[in-house]
């Protein structure tokens, strides 16, 4: 684990622990990890193992991903240059710009004109995704439902089946997609 992840990682176990209402050694109990190496990693003089992370995790009663996912609640700057994108084939491409919380994740996507996204299966039940469109024209296909989105218009639709979307305009469309999916 990165050292700055690690010590966001002490942070979320001591927000968890204050959340709960248990001390150092009601954790060391329930954990098997010492209050000792508690105490270290709560106050980021100590990386912890994946082993203990998630004895940690499971004596707090949160997946480890979850503790995980906190430790990036500080703020996260992440310059362009640095930003995980890729392009497909058709020149479609998406950058995930952020995950601010467990179950949120806001991609910006360039669709190429006539290109199609490919079939994206249904997100768990009660998935959100919200669009709003930059510039051009968008297409939004869920199950049996297709919306026509031009520069400025925001969607809200459920993404709990089968979903796909195009850019049917003559330039390039720029979108945002916000992405939730329920806990």
């Amino acid at each position: 684990m990165p050292t700055d992840q690690a010590n966001r990682f002490g942070a979320a176990v001591r927000a968890r622990r204050a959340e709960l209402a248990i001390t150092l050694d009601q954790l060391a109990a329930a954990s098997g990890v010492s209050r000792g190496t508690l105490s270290r990693i709560e106050n980021d003089a100590l990386n912890t193992s994946l082993a203990n992370a998630t004895a940690i995790a499971r004596a707090l009663g949160v997946a480890l991903s979850d503790l995980l996912e906190q430790a990036g609640s500080e703020p996260v700057l992440v310059p362009a240059a640095e930003l995980t994108t890729f392009t497909a084939d058709n020149g479609i491409r998406r950058a995930s710009l952020a995950r601010p919380a467990p179950g949120v994740e806001l991609i910006a996507y360039s669709v190429p004109p006539g290109a199609r996204s490919a079939e994206f299966p249904a997100h768990r039940s009660r998935t959100e995704e919200v669009l709003h469109v930059l510039a051009g024209r968008l297409e939004y296909v869920v199950g049996e439902h297709r919306y026509q989105l031009a520069a400025g218009d925001t969607l809200s639709a459920r993404a709990d089946a089968p979903h796909h979307f195009g850019n049917p305009g003559k330039r390039v469309c720029a979108f945002h997609m916000l992405t939730i999916t329920p806990r």
